[in-house]
């Protein structure tokens, strides 16, 4: 089989998911439309109250951007890991006339897909929910556009690379519970780097080992402007090396627990 026949059935493999997701388009969308506009019109218009400067809104509009990509990705992870266990149905794309590790990237790009066109919904949300209180004179669409991809590729793999050591449902919500949440509240949803570091150098530079440090970083830098968010470049950088680590990673224990070497 030539490469152009891979290429084609490689293809033809994620038109097939973007149907899937198609088909539950509607009921995600009112998830996140639930989910996000609590986050979002809590902290914008009732936590000022409490104290917190009436810009914190836009700034949890941003991470829930990331947040409902991430946790979207998880959710891809679960499905994955359940299937391991039911009906196994990527044991039938395993038979297909492509490589292992092609079937394994074609399911990450998967969850990447659905994770971006499920979050990138929240961009004009935020606009209508925070009205004037959301200044976008800082927005970039090109920085923006290189980060919201680089990101949902990440949390592909990152998928991929939990779904590849969970032994099975229970497992996997052990993962979730000492793995995923804390990278993630750690990451930055309420707070950025480089506050986290003039409280606490230590934990801060810890904390530049969290990717998504870099993901929650990079696109408040995109959206609100460079200023008080870690460099945006350095942000996609650490992003691609995320990605390419945890996509090797993956690869090799997917092999292994698929028993292909």
């Amino acid at each position: 089989m030539t490469i152009s026949d891979r290429i084609k059935i490689f293809g033809w493999l994620l038109w097939r998911s973007l149907m899937i997701l198609r088909q539950n388009i509607i009921d995600k969308l009112i998830d996140a439309f639930v989910w996000s506009t609590n986050y979002i019109l809590i902290n914008t218009y009732i936590m000022p109250y409490f104290g917190l400067n009436e810009e914190y809104g836009s700034f949890i509009w941003v991470g829930t951007i990331v947040t409902m990509a991430f946790f979207e990705s998880i959710y891809g992870a679960s499905e994955l890991v359940s299937d391991f266990d039911n009906e196994k149905i990527i044991e039938y794309s395993l038979t297909l006339p492509l490589p292992a590790s092609w079937i394994f990237i074609k399911t990450a790009i998967s969850i990447a897909l659905d994770s971006a066109v499920l979050s990138i919904f929240l961009l004009p949300l935020g606009k209508v929910l925070l009205l004037t209180r959301l200044d976008l004179s800082n927005f970039n669409i090109f920085k923006f556009v290189i980060i919201f991809v680089l990101m949902n590729i990440f949390f592909g793999f990152f998928a991929l690379w939990i779904a590849s050591w969970a032994r099975d449902g229970r497992n996997f919500s052990y993962i979730y519970r000492r793995v995923v949440n804390p990278v993630w509240i750690f990451g930055g949803y309420q707070f950025t780097w480089f506050v986290l570091y003039k409280a606490f150098p230590h934990w801060g530079l810890l904390l530049l080992l969290n990717p998504l440090t870099y993901a929650f970083e990079g696109l408040r830098a995109s959206i609100l402007g460079q200023a008080e968010y870690i460099n945006f470049w350095m942000c996609a950088g650490a992003l691609v090396a995320f990605s390419l680590f945890f996509a090797w990673w993956a690869l090799v224990w997917m092999k292994k627990r698929l028993d292909y070497v």
